[in-house]
């Protein structure tokens, strides 16, 4: 059993809970480089459930 939903950006993959409320549409950007922390991603279409 699966507990996240897998997807795959510019190379990258990114896995998000089922727990989450996702839309139909999600956009997930990268936010910054960080030198010794690496990459941070920002998403949006990605809600806590009621």
């Amino acid at each position: 059993m699966e507990y996240y939903k897998t997807f795959e950006f510019k190379g990258v993959k990114v896995f998000i809970s089922k727990a989450l409320t996702i839309q139909d549409e999600i956009y997930i950007y990268k936010k910054v480089n960080l030198p010794f922390i690496g990459t941070i991603f920002g998403c949006k279409g990605i809600s806590l459930p009621n």
